[in-house]
């Protein structure tokens, strides 16, 4: 663990990789899994992805965005754990950090983020939902 403390504070760049049991403690669904929103197919017999795509958005926007909508609704209420403010905190004192997750999308980055942590410091490469409507 010191050595893990001792490469983190010398570095330069940090980048943190996290998934979806990470927002899960916030009280944010999976969406597979014990409790995951999508564990089978949606209620319109589709798979999600295949309802989430862009070929569905193109053919069918209406019940592109339901799905969309869908999933905004489940992550309303979501606050931050323990382990999102050690990660802002670790972006306080380090010149960069770059977080890769997800799941954070869902929780807004102000949220997380403490009183005093320049933004400079702290960028989030957070996956969206219209990446995946592209494909």
């Amino acid at each position: 663990m010191m050595q893990t403390a001792a490469a983190l504070r010398h570095a330069q760049r940090i980048l943190v990789i996290t998934g979806a049991g990470l927002s899960a403690d916030s009280g944010l669904p999976t969406y597979r899994g014990v409790g995951g929103l999508y564990n089978g197919k949606t209620d319109d017999g589709l798979p999600i992805e295949m309802a989430l795509s862009g070929p569905m958005l193109r053919r069918d926007p209406e019940l592109c965005w339901k799905y969309i909508a869908e999933l905004g609704k489940a992550c309303l209420g979501g606050e931050p754990n323990v382990a999102h403010y050690a990660i802002a905190q670790l972006a306080a004192h380090q010149t960069r950090v770059l977080g890769a997750d997800p799941e954070r999308r869902r929780l807004s980055p102000r949220r997380w983020q403490p009183a005093g942590t320049p933004d400079r410091n702290s960028r989030a490469a957070l996956a969206t939902v219209l990446p995946i409507l592209w494909r």
